[in-house]
């Protein structure tokens, strides 16, 4: 492990899953940063060596490159309506490379309400340091397509599809138990995802992710498999067209999705095998709305 390091100024930058150095604001290097992959080499700070990564190290006074992470920061913060947490704060100095990009998105999107929920969540999500089971459970069901999308991404882009991955499963599990395959929950899933990726990504790209998230060989023995496919292409797109949630008079992104779910926007399958809510796709299921 190793440390970005000036006089006064400390951020852990090793590349490993178990890093967990932290720049705070009361001035000291702590546990709980996220993943430090996410600072880059390109600030100027030489690198020195650390024997001991995860113990407290003082920060005594303010150096030039810590004001500057800290300005970027408090900026960020500033677009967010001051909503950030000292954790999420401490997250955006410690990884300042992510957050140029965060900014740089926001700006990209004229700070538009559905980019800074975006944001924002992205960086709780990260700060909280959480994303980790879902993240190496959803690499291990990317098609081999998806993967190489994915690795042309830049970081900020890569978490944030990974963020935007568990918020859809979370949101799902929790509004529509039960019916995680193939029922109502898999549908709103879907569409959810897609929507908070076309705001992250654009349109063209989080197609291209989704589409080849499913450019997968049929299962064995499993005939029916390509209704999935169906079900899961049809709500991806309807997702993807509810990125202006905001400016289409939605309080949130959930408040979109679940409209559409009533409406019958949004498609699951019947029929499904065990006859219950959630299972595997029969001769008889068949794509019906879900209202």
């Amino acid at each position: 492990s190793s440390y970005f390091t000036t006089e006064t100024f400390s951020v852990c930058t090793d590349s490993g899953d178990d890093c967990n150095g932290c720049y705070y604001f009361d001035g000291t290097v702590t546990g709980g940063g996220g993943d430090p992959t996410m600072t880059g080499g390109s600030t100027g700070i030489t690198s020195t060596p650390a024997s001991e990564y995860d113990e407290d190290v003082v920060v005594t006074q303010p150096s030039g490159f810590q004001n500057m992470f800290v300005s970027l920061a408090e900026t960020i913060n500033e677009k967010l309506g001051n909503s950030l947490s000292p954790e999420e704060l401490s997250f955006l100095v410690a990884f300042y490379d992510f957050a140029i990009e965060a900014n740089q998105f926001l700006n990209g999107n004229n700070n538009s309400v559905e980019a800074k929920s975006i944001v924002k969540d992205i960086v709780d999500t990260l700060s909280r340091d959480i994303l980790k089971e879902f993240e190496q459970d959803y690499r291990n069901r990317m098609s081999i397509s998806e993967k190489a999308i994915f690795d042309s991404m830049s970081q900020f882009k890569q978490k944030g599809y990974l963020v935007n991955g568990q918020k859809a499963t979370w949101a799902a599990e929790d509004l529509y138990p039960n019916s995680f395959y193939n029922g109502k929950g898999d549908a709103f899933r879907h569409a959810y995802f897609n929507a908070l990726n076309a705001i992250l990504l654009g349109v063209t790209l989080a197609k291209d992710l989704a589409t080849a998230h499913e450019d997968k060989p049929a299962p064995s023995n499993y005939p029916n498999y390509s209704k999935e496919v169906q079900m899961d292409l049809f709500n991806n797109e309807v997702g993807r067209n509810k990125r202006t949630w905001f400016t289409d008079g939605f309080n949130s992104l959930v408040e979109s999705i679940s409209a559409a779910m009533v409406n019958g926007e949004l498609r699951y399958l019947s029929h499904l095998l065990g006859g219950g809510s959630s299972g595997p796709a029969t001769n008889q299921s068949q794509l019906i709305p879900t209202n």
